[in-house]
């Protein structure tokens, strides 16, 4: 069962979002302990989870996080969960960052 995501400290992830009208841009994908499709859509600074059967269940756009550009995906041994953002191309004042997002 998926439980709440959080973004580390305790900041909710979790929301729903439906559309057909809104391109998608997947770049990376990581699989939860429960089968959970995660997938990084980036130039809609987003993150959607898909359960098993591939239907979205969850829609998160990360700028309400303060994050922006999900790129890459990935779970350690504990579960958590690693984020990395990218960065504009030319904007010099920002940096590549990575995030860590622990699945409750």
């Amino acid at each position: 069962m998926l439980g709440d995501l959080h973004m580390v400290p305790d900041l909710e992830l979790i929301d729903t979002f439906q559309s057909d009208n809104v391109k998608f841009y997947p770049r990376n994908v990581a699989i939860t302990s429960t089968d959970m499709i995660l997938v990084t859509d980036s130039l809609n600074h987003a993150i959607h989870i898909l359960n098993p059967a591939g239907k979205v269940i969850v829609y998160k756009d990360v700028r309400s996080l303060g994050k922006e550009l999900p790129w890459s995906l990935s779970f350690d041994n504990s579960d958590v969960l690693w984020i990395g953002c990218n960065t504009i191309i030319g904007d010099e004042t920002k940096k590549a960052k990575i995030h860590c997002v622990k699945l409750t």
